[in-house]
């Protein structure tokens, strides 16, 4: 069975770590040395079973400097796409001894606001946010509050420095361009709803590289809303496309889409990419693994986590810092596009 944070015991700690009960009791309360090679193994320990210090014994390490701690807000766990920017967060603060408190937003603005208030009963130095549908005014009062907010794929204009997002319109573009460079014309898109900056963006990609590459510009060619839906959404989105109109190729907003998408084209007798092309977009690693494997725009998560968690141990640590960069795509081609059928 799975341990929740409330069933985590420092007797389980001990264990995961190898070390005696005492021993992780010591590192947590501070009260004895402790080699630093046991130190960081209970402390891994700590982050890999989710376990929590009660508030008074947390509120007596950061007072006394022992433990310094970052607040982290992602949508969820099980999805390979966070979980790989949540490594790439952990590993930067684990190498500068900063704990990690993660609460999960579940992408919508009230569970937002519920993770937030619970990572600030923990009293973090900072907070790392992926929270889309979270009030602007929330994060910028914490932030004037000060404890520093480093904002992950959206753009809040007062905290427009300590802004992490991708090129996202750079993305559409690039995954558009490859089809119509392939001698596709009639490039279908599916994706989510407009209240998505990043379905704003990747759209608005897709649509600057028809115009510049002669692609044809149809409105029957466009599925939108069905971004949560995710592979159902992607298969029940090329049947409808199939219904309204002729199509050679699908840019599909995410890597769930894409692969549902090749479902749905399947499902009609229709041959991925001898029929029709399909390109995805985050390059998930179950792309890989289709079949065929997925030509996907990648969205470099793992650096995405790692720059976020150094920004905001610079601005900890009284740095100047510059402000953050867009993140660049890559085009991953794959065998999931081809020329159009003659």
């Amino acid at each position: 069975m799975t341990q929740t944070a409330r069933e985590t015991s420092i007797t389980d700690i001990a264990r995961e770590a190898q070390v005696s009960p005492a021993t992780v009791s010591r590192v947590l309360n501070g009260t004895a040395r402790v080699t630093p090679e046991k130190a960081a193994r209970v402390m891994e320990a700590v982050n890999r079973l989710n376990f929590r210090l009660n508030s008074s014994t947390f509120a007596r390490h950061l007072l006394a400097g022992k433990l310094r701690a970052v607040g982290v807000i992602i949508p969820v766990l099980h999805d390979e796409f966070f979980g790989t920017m949540i490594t790439g967060i952990e590993e930067r603060l684990r190498a500068h001894g900063v704990h990690m408190l993660c609460a999960l937003g579940q992408e919508n603005g009230p569970d937002e606001l519920t993770a937030l208030e619970t990572l600030l009963k923990g009293r973090p130095d900072g907070v790392i946010a992926f929270a889309d549908w979270l009030a602007d005014a929330a994060l910028i009062d914490l932030d004037a509050s000060g404890i520093p907010v480093v904002v992950l794929n959206r753009s809040i204009p007062e905290l427009a420095p300590h802004c992490l997002r991708l090129d996202n319109a750079l993305g559409g573009d690039l995954a558009t361009r490859h089809l119509l460079e392939l001698g596709h014309t009639r490039v279908a898109h599916i994706t989510g709803s407009f209240d998505r900056l990043d379905v704003r963006e990747r759209y608005a990609g897709y649509h600057a590289a028809l115009r510049a590459g002669g692609g044809t510009i149809d409105d029957r060619l466009e599925v939108t809303g069905v971004w949560a839906e995710e592979i159902e959404g992607g298969r029940a989105a090329v049947k409808r496309l199939h219904r309204r109109t002729d199509f050679t190729a699908v840019f599909a907003a995410n890597d769930w889409l894409a692969l549902g998408a090749v479902q749905g084209l399947r499902d009609l007798g229709l041959r991925v990419p001898e029929d029709v092309s399909v390109v995805g977009f985050d390059n998930r690693r179950v792309t890989e693994l289709s079949a065929p494997a997925m030509t996907v725009i990648d969205f470099p998560r793992l650096q995405m986590g790692q720059l976020a968690a150094d920004h905001l141990l610079a601005i900890l640590a009284g740095e100047p810092v510059l402000p953050l960069p867009l993140l660049t795509p890559r085009l991953m081609i794959r065998g999931s596009t081809g020329p159009p059928p003659m």
